[in-house]
């Protein structure tokens, strides 16, 4: 039965059908709101970089909340999100004249009556120099569906069998999307630049990865013409969505190193892979992995693949007991290097290519 309640100042009336009861000095509830909690939290970012997403500033209370910065903020480089408390730089952040904040955050309840405020720190770090491009080999932007080099004249140019999309800054047809099957980008060894003599270098691919539930190729040196001889540059495993490496010299000779950092799909991450002949390294995001391996970690790089012809983005050469094995997703923004990058050029490189098209 449907019930209604009517209120007067001291009565509440229950109308139940034709029943009329009066009910004398009934006191309607009292909901206490409560003040907001808002936790005061510590970020560091590197200068430079206008636009940037640091993090999320953290806070409770009833209904919605509104947020905002008060103070500590005297040259307007930090702006927040009042919706979701998500703080980004307003500007290019420069560490010679401010390397520290301690921004006054406040947050407001839904009815307006209450609010809390804490300080966010945030430390600002002085951006490592960008690797010098005299050690760059290559660099494909894709634009309009090519592999041309506009790294270098007369650098090595690969064919491209994939699909075309805006890239991560969305400008049209300048990223490849890849549909795990056939398509590729393939570089054939020439004249103007032999990769099976590079004992060292660095490959940094900007990846999206659309599918999860089998093993994925980014990059891939070997010879067509043999399936035991080859260096997987760069793959994700389908169940721990990991990143490692793997090489190969027989049948029974293979090393490899497996990264811990599961990396997802639906969004872009800068994947670094580099050796300087000694050992491997994996970076994600500008971050190195720890890495683990069942074997040595040897680096081993291009020049240690025998009768090697042949450097494959997002496919594999030769292998086709384990299809589907090949990339589903987007590359956008390839570079090679000859020498290893060091952990600093890596965080540098991927702040540069984070924060403008290029």
């Amino acid at each position: 039965m449907l019930v209604k309640y009517v209120f007067d100042k001291k009565n509440i009336i229950v109308a139940c059908g034709l029943v009329l009861t009066a009910c004398n000095n009934f006191e309607p509830p009292v909901f206490e709101n409560t003040k907001p909690v808002i936790e005061s939290q510590r970020f560091t970012i590197i200068e430079g970089i206008a636009g940037l997403s640091i993090d999320t500033v953290h806070a409770s209370g009833n209904g919605e909340l509104t947020f905002s910065i008060v103070g500590g903020d005297p040259e307007h480089g930090m702006r927040i999100d009042p919706k979701t408390g998500v703080l980004f730089t307003a500007s290019s952040l420069d560490f010679e004249k401010i390397d520290k904040y301690e921004l006054a955050v406040r947050v407001v309840d839904e009815v307006g009556s209450l609010e809390a405020t804490a300080t966010i720190y945030v430390n600002v770090l002085n951006a490592p120099e960008i690797p010098s491009m005299q050690w760059l080999l290559g660099r494909y932007t894709f634009l309009d569906g090519k592999a041309d080099d506009v790294g270098m004249v007369g650098g090595v140019t690969g064919s491209v069998f994939a699909k075309l999309l805006p890239d991560r800054f969305w400008q049209v047809n300048e990223s490849l999307l890849f549909d795990s099957q056939n398509h590729r980008v393939e570089f054939t060894v020439g004249d103007n630049y032999n990769y099976q003599t590079a004992s060292k270098g660095t490959l940094a691919v900007w990846v999206k990865f659309d599918d999860t539930d089998h093993m994925q190729h980014i990059a891939f040196f070997g010879n067509e013409k043999n399936n035991d001889r080859y260096l997987d540059l760069l793959r994700r495993d389908p169940a721990s969505q990991i990143l490692s490496i793997e090489f190969r010299s027989s049948d029974t000779d293979k090393k490899a190193v497996y990264g811990q950092t599961p990396v997802t799909s639906s969004n872009y991450h800068f994947l670094v892979v580099t050796s300087d002949g000694q050992e491997w390294a994996i970076y994600i995001d500008g971050i190195k992995e720890k890495l683990s391996t069942t074997t040595d970690n040897k680096g081993y790089w291009m020049s240690s693949v025998l009768d090697g012809n042949q450097f494959v983005l997002g496919n594999v050469i030769n292998r086709q007991a384990e299809q589907p094995s090949n990339f589903a997703g987007n590359l956008d923004d390839a570079l090679i290097f000859n020498i290893a990058l060091t952990e600093e050029e890596v965080k540098a490189l991927y702040a540069d290519m984070q924060s403008k098209y290029n």
